[in-house]
């Protein structure tokens, strides 16, 4: 995808190379993935550093405070409105949305990986 876009800088890793030797699988295909990769994503996620507390993080870093409001403003727009549920409710859904992101960011960034090459997934990953 970055050579096809004639993006030169970035480089991708596949999410096995940040699960660890354990997880590896010689053949990595569409239906492999979408099989395999949310408990691979899941299993990244539990290794939040120790200490970190993204209520803090928020509160006093400014560099995570700007990432958490953007964040919020993109669900705000991404997200559509639910019948039912109160613009407050909603408010609140999208901030603990942000929170769950900034913490995946945060556990990326500070997941060993065998390669420099990254690729920070904040996201799960959707089938349509």
């Amino acid at each position: 995808m970055a050579a096809a876009n004639n993006c030169q800088y970035i480089r991708f890793a596949r999410i096995f190379d940040l699960v660890g030797p354990a997880s590896e699988t010689a053949i990595l295909d569409k239906s492999l993935y979408l099989e395999k990769a949310a408990h691979y994503r899941k299993l990244i996620q539990t290794r939040v550093p120790e200490g970190f507390d993204v209520v803090d993080a928020i509160a006093n870093d400014i560099n995570t405070n700007k990432t958490y409001t953007g964040y919020k403003k993109f669900l705000i727009s991404e997200r559509e409105e639910r019948p039912g549920r109160s613009r407050s409710q909603m408010e609140r859904e999208n901030a603990d949305i942000a929170k769950k992101m900034v913490t995946r960011g945060k556990v990326s960034k500070t997941t060993p990986k065998r390669r420099e090459e990254k690729r920070r997934d904040t996201h799960p990953y959707r089938v349509t």
